[in-house]
This record gives C-alpha cells, structure tokens and sequence, in this order.
C-alpha cells in the first residue's frame, strides 16, 4: 500500500503538494514507468496536476481541488 503525504505552507491549502511513497511490492502490480509516462502526458494536457520530481520509491506533485464523481453524477450531461 502506498503512503501519501500532503505538505503546505501556513492556511494555503489550496497550494498543497502531495508526496506518494510507493509501497513495497506495489511495482507487482503497476509499471511505474507507465505511470509516469501516462502521469506526465496527462499533467502536460492539463488533465492531471503538475509533477514536480520523482525519485526512486515516489513522486511528488500537485493538487487539483474537487469533489470525486459518484456513479449518480457521472451520468450526468453537465459535467464534463
């Protein structure tokens, strides 16, 4: 399981930053040059929070604030 961190500076939240430290055997499971990969086009296309570094068991970028879609609000037209 990974373990995720989020850091910010004094009541600005909306400037967090996160930090994933990946858990140990995760990489079983998911190709962490995929991920990056697909992370880095995402962010590029504005789909995905800035990544700011990576390192050998992480990676650390930004923060998108929002509400999560549930399956009642996925249907819905309006949203996009």
């Amino acid at each position: 399981m990974n373990s995720m961190f989020g850091c910010y500076v004094e009541d600005n939240a909306d400037d967090i930053i996160l930090i994933r430290i990946y858990g140990q055997g995760t990489e079983i499971l998911i190709n962490r040059e995929e991920e990056l990969e697909a992370f880095s086009l995402l962010s590029a296309a504005g789909c995905a929070p800035p990544l700011y570094c990576t390192f050998n068991n992480g990676m650390a970028y930004g923060f998108f604030p929002g509400i999560p879609l549930d399956s009642e609000s996925v249907q819905d037209p309006n949203i996009q």
